[in-house]
């Protein structure tokens, strides 16, 4: 659910960030929803009245406010109490001829089981459908490029096989490349991963090893650890375990679980660093109080 949440966290953002140019009131409900989202110190009370903003001007007819009343009730509303899931999705099923995020928000619902049975292939269905509705070219420079991109993401997820659906990695590469091509950074990610593994595409070290690269540049420490990766076990060129050593310790600094724990092997075994069984200890015990569970 977290990685959900923040698919659409991104398509708040966009209306958040929008200056009021209509003077329809609907349209300024939408845009006081969104700042009250958005407030940094922001209470349960800003969300119920965000909500509030959101419904009313959903009764107006504006979609986007029922988007986002569906979106709120969905993750920001506590708890999850089965009135208000039910309640988003009514508020996604109204818009989604107009809005092709609220298909996606919907097929999200069918892969969770949330207020509908759990269908894997129903979701991949809306959620392609969503996805073929929106315009490339108008999301360039657009803040919607991003939760696009995520959602593209997604679609490759589940071709790899995460769900019921029947794997084909190729379409998971090619989703992974439509992201990639649009400069999202998981997208790079994932398709590096690909070229990895050679999952839908042909075997490529070098390539894997630059959309790695370009990942890590841009923030995805994720990236750094497969870097790591690759240097320890030389695929592609000579192994070195020293800067394999160096792209761990950056992806453990940056908070990366497995790269904690890879740290506190090298470590210990003095494996590209010289042995220090204390800071072995420490790393493996910070990997631990971030969320690792043997």
């Amino acid at each position: 659910m977290k990685r959900i949440a923040a698919i659409f966290m991104v398509l708040v953002m966009a209306f958040s960030l929008c200056a009021c140019a209509h003077t329809n009131k609907g349209e300024a409900l939408v845009e006081k929803g969104a700042a009250l989202l958005h407030k940094q110190d922001r209470q349960k009370a800003d969300i119920t009245e965000a909500l509030q903003c959101f419904e009313e001007a959903a009764a107006q007819g504006n979609d986007a406010a029922a988007f986002l009343a569906g979106w709120t009730l969905n993750f920001e509303i506590m708890p999850k109490t089965s009135e208000n899931l039910n309640k988003a999705y009514e508020y996604y099923e109204k818009c989604t001829e107009t809005k092709a995020y609220a298909r996606i928000a919907e097929g999200l619902m069918y892969i969770e089981g949330i207020a509908v049975q759990a269908d894997e292939e129903k979701a991949l269905a809306l959620i392609a459908e969503g996805v073929q509705k929106i315009d490339e070219e108008q999301l360039v420079g657009n803040t919607e490029l991003a939760y696009y991109s995520e959602a593209l993401n997604l679609l490759g997820i589940v071709y790899l096989g995460s769900y019921t659906v029947e794997e084909d990695c190729e379409k998971a590469a090619a989703y992974f490349q439509r992201g990639a091509d649009l400069h999202c950074i998981k997208s790079i990610l994932y398709t590096g991963y690909m070229y990895l593994n050679g999952w839908g595409v042909e075997t490529d070290y070098q390539a894997a090893m630059d959309d790695f690269r370009k990942a890590y540049d841009n923030g995805d420490e994720e990236a750094m650890y497969y870097m790591g990766y690759m240097y320890h076990e030389g695929l592609g060129f000579e192994a070195d375990h020293e800067k394999a050593f160096e792209c761990y310790l950056k992806a453990a600094q940056a908070g990366h679980i497995y790269s904690m724990l890879e740290v506190s092997s090298a470590y210990s075994e003095g494996d590209g660093v010289d042995a220090d069984q204390e800071l072995s200890d420490q790393w493996y015990e910070k990997a631990v109080a971030a969320g690792y569970a043997e």
